[in-house]
């Protein structure tokens, strides 16, 4: 039967982090420091940044652990 229906269909890849953790670890770990959420989607951002408008912007690569370090200070808990 599907050879006589005219459907088109698309694939589409998505990204997908999945992670089991108890309360304990995850508040340790995702909640604060360099690894506070807000932290790593900055970090994400900025590597984006670096592709997209490598000609206007640049971010050294050498950079990011002074980053983790600021951002570990910035959201400890």
């Amino acid at each position: 039967m599907r050879n006589r229906i005219d459907i088109r269909t698309e694939q589409h890849t998505l990204a997908l982090e999945l992670r089991i953790t108890d309360e304990h670890s995850w508040n340790a770990s995702e909640q604060g420091g360099e690894s506070h959420h807000e932290a790593y989607k900055i970090r994400q951002l900025v590597s984006v940044m670096n592709r997209l408008f490598k000609d206007s912007f640049h971010f050294p690569e050498e950079r990011f652990r002074q980053l983790r370090m600021d951002q570990g200070k910035l959201y400890s808990v």
